[in-house]
């Protein structure tokens, strides 16, 4: 059985010196890899995660360190095309925004002055062609430290999610969801909203606000119920292992999967 986790945080750059990235560390799912490789019948573990992420302890890991989402995507892409795997894990903090362009607020100001008139229809098309005359040319340089009032134009990157689970159909796929100080209701039904429209198989949803070092409460669901609550980091990745490989064997019962 193959098992492919992604973990830490995506960094988008704003020039070559300077990036924006988020606050997953990679802790959680270096545990979820290490607890991978006690199974014995897990032949690989791939772990592609962000270069400062957590790596995990076990020599059976195999570690594939990207920057950006768009790296983790070509990454995912590469390797879930040319090996079989059987488990996906994506715990990995994916950015939802990167870096469009940098302009100035000075140069914004001054195209808008000849371009906007009181006639002027203000459309989302029209706003991003003002954006792109204000843009400076090239970003992948090192920006001025003395530039004034410089301004960041982000836009979205693509889903990784549904992108793993159209590259490998048949894994078990396991999703995470992260949201801030809502109800347990809100929480698990966004989770189940999830698991549906991306055809996971389990998701783990979590509180950021319940989260303090490695005590980590956390819900496993599959599309019927919650299999499990946990209290800490080593707790979930137990509870995702067991789910997992339990689901393993049912399935291969089924002839679905051929994995021992």
């Amino acid at each position: 059985m193959n098992v492919f986790i992604t973990a830490g945080g995506t960094s988008e750059p704003i020039d070559n010196v300077r990036s924006i990235t988020n606050t997953g560390t990679g802790r959680l799912g270096s545990i979820i890899a290490d607890t991978f490789a006690k199974e014995q019948r897990v032949d690989c573990i791939y772990y592609i995660c962000a270069y400062n992420a957590v790596r995990p302890f076990s020599e059976r890991v195999k570690v594939i360190p990207v920057q950006s989402t768009d790296d983790l995507q070509n990454e995912a892409t590469k390797f879930l095309q040319n090996k079989k795997t059987d488990v996906i894990v994506h715990s990995m903090a994916v950015s939802d925004y990167k870096t469009k362009s940098v302009l100035t607020a000075g140069a914004l100001a001054e195209v808008l002055k000849h371009e906007l008139h009181s006639d002027t229809v203000i459309t989302e098309e029209w706003t991003e062609k003002i954006l792109e005359r204000a843009s400076l040319p090239d970003c992948n340089c090192k920006l001025s430290s003395q530039m004034k009032s410089p301004l960041i134009h982000l836009e979205q990157t693509p889903k990784i999610l549904p992108k793993l689970r159209q590259l490998a159909p048949q894994a078990i796929l396991v999703g995470f969801k992260l949201l801030n100080q809502v109800s347990n209701e809100v929480l698990l039904n966004t989770a189940r909203e999830l698991l549906l429209k991306n055809s996971c198989d389990f998701v783990l949803a979590n509180d950021s606000s319940q989260i303090h070092g490695d005590l980590h409460t956390a819900y496993l669901i599959d599309k019927d119920k919650t299999i499990g609550t946990y209290q800490t980091k080593e707790e979930i990745a137990v509870g995702i292992v067991e789910a997992v490989l339990s689901k393993g064997v049912y399935d291969r019962k089924l002839k679905i999967l051929s994995w021992a």
